[in-house]
């Protein structure tokens, strides 16, 4: 990071005496144009604040965009407060993202604004930072306002190679596939590389963010709800990019989803969340 005039952005509830620029390493990008953060600092509380912008690639914002504000930025406040190396890999063990007055994605005031981080649950070993708890409030120029969480372990290069395979979460085990039948819906998962999230995000197993897009994808497109307003996935353990997972889900009338991601007949995710019709309809996705 570079540094940057600390007027700029909002400050969290202690000053932030100095804020830079954020990089393409701090966010874990390759692309310059995959950095939707701009200027962040730490407050001496801890907490991150950051400015961010949504490149205008959609003729509207959708969930999965401000998910991925609020993973940018979680990666940024790992790095820069926890001191956690770039070169770790991360675990995500939960996201979760609810949106008030979700129809303000329309609004293209809702492409910016201030995301803040602060860390909880945080768990140490031999000195390092392993996992931590991390609470996100996200406000745009609309008026739009989300709030979040997610859960982690950092796992040193070094160890990756010989965990990959594991369980990676709070679980004890693999749980077994849902049914079939208890669902209403069910595809397979596409790692849609053309979506601007995930062209620029590189993965040896099906990631989050690729999950995220294609559940949104599939609830939009099945209920036609145009946009959703909250989600929440537990991780279990990888998906694999083969062979493909499927995403099992039931839909209710309200609105309101849940389902699994599976593959080889175990769950290697569970979600909810709740689809919402918006006053603008679904090819403006």
């Amino acid at each position: 990071m570079a540094p940057q005039d600390h007027s700029q952005g909002k400050d969290t509830e202690r000053r932030v005496d100095t804020r830079m620029r954020v990089s393409m390493a701090d966010t874990h990008k390759r692309i310059p144009g995959s950095v939707w953060l701009h200027t962040a600092g730490v407050a001496s509380n801890g907490a991150l604040s950051a400015s961010y912008r949504i490149p205008p690639f959609r003729k509207i914002v959708r969930l999965a965009d401000i998910m991925e504000v609020q993973r940018q930025a979680g990666i940024v406040h790992v790095h820069q407060h926890l001191a956690v190396s770039r070169d770790a890999a991360f675990a995500l063990h939960s996201i979760e993202l609810s949106i008030r007055h979700p129809k303000l994605l329309s609004s293209t005031d809702s492409r910016e604004g201030i995301v803040q981080v602060q860390a909880a649950g945080v768990a140490r070993a031999g000195g390092q930072v392993r996992s931590a708890t991390q609470h996100f409030a996200i406000d745009a120029k609309s008026g739009l306002e989300a709030h979040g969480t997610s859960q982690a372990t950092f796992i040193p290069k070094a160890v990756y190679a010989r965990v990959r395979r594991n369980v990676l979460t709070r679980h004890s085990s693999e749980q077994a596939a849902t049914p079939f039948e208890k669902f209403e819906h069910r595809e397979l998962l596409i790692n849609d590389l053309t979506d601007p999230i995930l062209s620029d995000h590189a993965a040896d197993h099906f990631s989050a963010m690729a999950m995220v897009c294609a559940i949104e994808r599939s609830v939009t497109q099945f209920d036609e709800r145009p946009t959703l307003a909250s989600l929440s996935i537990d991780f279990h353990s990888y998906a694999e990019l083969s062979p493909a997972p499927a995403l099992v889900m039931n839909i209710r009338e309200d609105g309101s989803f849940r389902g699994t991601v599976d593959q080889e007949a175990i769950a290697r995710a569970s979600f909810s969340g709740q689809a919402i019709r918006a006053p603008y309809g679904p090819g403006g996705n």
